[in-house]
């Protein structure tokens, strides 16, 4: 659901929206927190066949999106940091559906 969504769920049913259920948006993030996502969401899935585990992001074309993205060399620890915590998240959702 999104914020929007949400809102007018709220005003329909003449609840007050409370921010701690306020989906949240990409919008709400920090930049960088934003750009990590986005630039995350481009890395392709690796994903053991054999016993059906996703075993998350392939990190290994990162350093080509940061170049194409003019991601300063000052940045890009910062932004993989944040890549590694939305991974390990996306893995252990992923896994805990099986």
């Amino acid at each position: 659901m999104s914020k929007e969504n949400y809102l007018e769920v709220c005003e329909a049913m003449g609840n007050e929206p409370s921010e701690d259920e306020i989906p949240l948006e990409l919008d709400d993030l920090l930049p960088e927190v934003a750009q990590a996502y986005n630039m995350y969401s481009l890395l392709s899935c690796r994903i053991d066949s054999m016993a059906g585990i996703y075993l998350g992001k392939d990190f290994s074309g990162l350093e080509t999106l940061f170049d194409m993205h003019d991601i300063s060399k000052s940045d890009r620890l910062d932004l993989f940091k944040i890549m590694l915590i939305l991974d390990s998240i996306d893995v252990e959702h992923a896994n805990a559906k099986k």
